[in-house]
């Protein structure tokens, strides 16, 4: 038992990176495995539970300075408990609850082990994660073999995987890593070669998420690199990039009707028998429904249903057994109360001040669009699939500068 605890301490940050490396293939499993109702490829919780569950073991038992992570465990697992049994006690799907309440404070688990990590995890695994899950898009999609985005109406392919939000965030957050790790190679064919692949893969699944990531990675690397070029004054390399901007703007427009997403536009705009863009913008309505799938209208019924319920379920948490909004934030505080919110959002914030990162530009604008999407789309802080990526962009080293 020493010999396996003194391989696991020496080991963890690979031990972490291989996990990572197996990530999609977790998710491709499971797609597979719900497409054609095959429930023994459905293994990716259990797996990433029996993760979850080293990583605590590590932390607890391997660890020196465990006293934090005991106290922080105890106060999650005990809310957990009182959750789970007032679940019990209302007749609820225990099932269904313990399921989705494990998924949901998988993220806040992960940070409270993570932040043990003496060594920064080797970057190679984040390239060799990312890269598997943009070739299981992409060569289905090319191949025309993938799985459809959406079940009716709407167009577009999301590789062998099963949910566009949950693969579209994964890519979304994990480009900035990406281009970090290209700026350090001097091969720009490589460079090209991935930039192509990312731009047809995200096109091609037809979700907004993808487009808006896109246009935000596009827009801060711009500014950014526009702004260091004219503090030194170098006008050939701001000319340059000026025209390079002006080469994409008309490329896109050339190449945008012919994506999945144009078409998902036009099918979205006579779906609300809308003759042009400009009209959503006149009604709050047709806002919400264009822009984020009616999410705010589902929100403001499930405020209401928890504003009607009873002290305990306010404190506790009405559970998750009615239609989500997908917006994170307010999902966690409905489904689990002003009690279960403060836990996960007090534990985070002490963390983060007891570590005080420094992170790197990149991760910051991982981090920037994991919130934008988690507050906009969903299926970040709720989905291990996803959230895995947050504790380890706020406490690896690698992350930070």
């Amino acid at each position: 038992m020493k010999k396996l605890n003194n391989t696991i301490k020496t080991n963890i940050t690979t031990i972490i990176g291989v996990f990572l490396i197996i990530s999609p293939f977790l998710d491709l499993f499971t797609s597979i495995g719900i497409k054609y109702n095959i429930d023994q490829l459905r293994v990716g919780i259990i797996i990433r539970g029996l993760f979850m569950l080293l990583m605590i073991y590590y932390s607890i038992f391997l660890k020196d300075n465990k006293k934090q992570t005991i106290i922080f465990l105890s106060v999650i697992f005990t809310y957990i408990i009182l959750f789970l049994t007032k679940t019990i006690l209302t007749n609820g799907n225990i099932t269904y609850e313990t399921t989705v309440i494990f998924k949901t404070f998988y993220f806040i688990i992960l940070s409270i082990t993570f932040i043990n990590l003496e060594k920064p995890i080797d970057i190679k695994y984040y390239i060799a994660c990312f890269t598997t899950y943009l070739l299981l898009v992409f060569i289905p999609n090319i191949l025309n073999i993938g799985f459809n985005s959406y079940e009716i109406a709407k167009v577009g392919q999301v590789g062998w995987f099963n949910s566009a939000n949950e693969i579209s965030t994964i890519l979304s957050i994990l480009t900035p890593i990406l281009i970090a790790y290209l700026m350090t190679k001097k091969n720009k064919i490589l460079s090209v070669l991935y930039l192509i692949i990312i731009l047809i893969t995200f096109f091609s699944i037809g979700t907004k998420v993808p487009i808006l990531s896109l246009a935000i990675i596009c827009g801060f690397y711009f500014l950014y690199s526009l702004y260091k070029l004219i503090r030194k004054k170098d006008t050939k390399k701001i000319t340059f990039i000026l025209t390079g901007l002006f080469i994409i703007i008309i490329s896109t427009a050339i190449l945008l009707p012919k994506t999945s997403f144009y078409k998902n536009i036009k099918i979205h705009l006579e779906y609300l028998e809308v003759d042009n863009i400009v009209e959503i913008f006149t009604d709050t309505e047709l806002i919400d429904h264009f822009l984020l799938g009616s999410r705010l209208k589902l929100l403001s019924q499930n405020i209401k249903t928890y504003k009607e319920s009873s002290t305990v379920e306010i404190l506790l948490g009405i559970g998750a057994e009615h239609r989500q909004s997908e917006m994170d934030f307010f999902d966690i505080f409905i489904n689990y109360g002003i009690i279960g919110f403060a836990l996960i959002a007090t534990i985070l914030i002490i963390l983060i001040i007891k570590q005080k990162p420094k992170y790197t530009t990149n991760t910051k604008l991982s981090l920037l669009l994991a919130i934008t999407i988690a507050f906009l789309s969903g299926h970040v802080l709720v989905s291990p699939a996803v959230s895995i990526f947050i504790p380890l962009l706020l406490f690896d080293k690698s992350m930070v500068k």
